[in-house]
């Protein structure tokens, strides 16, 4: 029991430190070059180096940082490009999951119904409505019943959800006449109701509308940050 215990504290504090690193290395707080020491982030951070080692292996496999030959550990630093970059294989990803989910048969959309029910509910609410967002395309890659597509939008996900999320905060920050996601659930329903009466030309039309005008939201606000 407490070797379990002992694992669930190390997966816990390796999450932490993973989602701090990551989102410094977007927001541009670790830039390109920047020198990145274990023990340093460690006692920074209130931790053992074993979740600071766990995390770093995981920032190299997402191309965020990069192992030296000497031993040093530099920031790989996060740009528009790179961004521009993982939206374009995520709209890849996502338009082809539409396309094999009209071959599926008996679908259920009632999951998707009640995320997008749940944003209504959380518009407010930064790091909420990002994650139901996230989640809302999740089930989309689900339902296209090919696992080796799941898989690859999987080892996006974490970047996907921490561009949104720096972005999404920088809205909120500008305010109310800033923080307007209202064309976000209005273009999930759309995506919906194209899906519901099995109509695939709306379907892909929607959301590449809707991929497209999330893309450009978020490289100007992350233009702003990282400038």
């Amino acid at each position: 029991m407490n070797a379990n215990k002992g694992q669930l504290s190390r997966s816990f504090f390796s999450s932490q430190v993973l989602s701090e690193l990551r989102n410094a290395i977007i927001s541009g707080k670790l830039p390109a070059g920047e020198k990145i020491v274990e023990s340093s982030i460690a006692e920074q951070m209130g931790v053992s180096r074993g979740p600071v080692r766990n995390a770093l292996f995981i920032l190299e496999n997402e191309g965020l940082i990069t192992f030296l030959p000497t031993g040093r550990t530099v920031s790989n630093g996060f740009s528009l490009n790179d961004a521009e970059k993982l939206y374009e294989m995520r709209a890849f990803l996502e338009l082809k999951s539409i396309e094999l989910l009209f071959t599926e048969k008996a679908l259920h959309f009632h999951q998707i119904k009640h995320i997008n029910d749940e944003l209504k509910k959380n518009q407010d609410d930064v790091s909420e409505f990002t994650r139901l967002d996230v989640s809302y395309h999740h089930e989309l890659i689900r339902l296209s019943g090919n696992k080796y597509l799941l898989q690859s939008w999987l080892s996006l996900c974490p970047l996907i959800e921490s561009v949104l999320t720096i972005t999404n905060a920088r809205f909120r920050e500008k305010g109310a006449d800033g923080w307007d996601k209202g064309y976000v659930i209005d273009h999930h329903e759309k995506i919906l109701t194209a899906l519901m009466t099995g109509n695939l030309g709306n379907a892909l039309l929607f959301l590449k509308e809707h991929l497209d005008i999330g893309k450009q939201t978020m490289l100007g606000q992350l233009e702003e940050i990282v400038k």
